[in-house]
Order: structure tokens, then C-alpha cells, then sequence
């Protein structure tokens, strides 16, 4: 009896976590975000996504590189084309752009770019 009930629960875990990766889902689109201009009076840039609504009205967040730490500069939104832009003065640094994820849509995170 004992026996089987050990099976009966081993069968019942293999089959929950052969189900568990279709029924969580792989995350949503990939997204990508990339910083196209960097210049001391702001920075721009754009998501990019297979899926349109991963690009438009999304929290995008620009931070810079101080001493192994990341510093927050500045958060927006992007339109709904994907296009976003700060108006902030930068210093001279490196920067990089991060997009949240959201419901059907990965986050992202920019290469750096360097601001001299």
C-alpha cells in the first residue's frame, strides 16, 4: 500500500512539472531596447518587438554607471512607435536603457553607450 502511494505521488509530480513550463508560459515577446542618441541635454531611443503592443507606452528607465554602481537618471514612457527621449542634462559617463517587462512582454535591458 505504501508502495503505491509513493508511486501514485511520484507520477503526479512528474506529470505537474512536465506540464509546468506550457502552463507558465515562456515570458511574453522578447523586447529590445537600444539608445540612439546620447548627448549632455538628453538621451534617445527605441523598443523594438515583434509584437506592437510590446513597443508603445512602456516604462522605459535611463541609468548611468557611477563606481560599479547604477544611478537611476530618469524615467519615461515610450510612444506608441516604440520612440522615447529624456530632456535631462547628462554628464559625461556610461549610460544604458532598460525597458520593464509587462504583461506578454520580456524586459530589456540597452548596450552601453558613453556619453564624453
Amino acid at each position: 500500500m505504501r508502495a503505491g502511494l509513493t508511486a501514485l505521488v511520484l507520477a503526479a509530480t512528474i506529470a505537474l512539472g512536465a506540464m509546468a513550463p506550457a502552463a507558465i508560459g515562456d515570458g511574453g515577446e522578447k523586447s529590445k531596447i537600444v539608445i540612439k542618441k546620447l548627448k549632455s541635454t538628453g538621451a534617445s531611443g527605441k523598443v523594438i518587438s515583434k509584437a506592437r503592443s510590446c513597443e508603445g507606452g512602456k516604462k522605459v528607465s535611463l541609468f548611468r554607471f557611477d563606481d560599479y554602481v547604477s544611478v537611476k537618471i530618469e524615467i519615461t514612457h515610450s510612444k506608441s512607435s516604440g520612440k522615447w527621449r529624456t530632456k535631462k542634462n547628462l554628464k559625461p559617463g556610461k549610460y544604458f536603457a532598460k525597458v520593464d517587462a509587462s504583461a506578454g512582454c520580456r524586459y530589456a535591458v540597452s548596450k552601453y553607450k558613453t556619453l564624453r
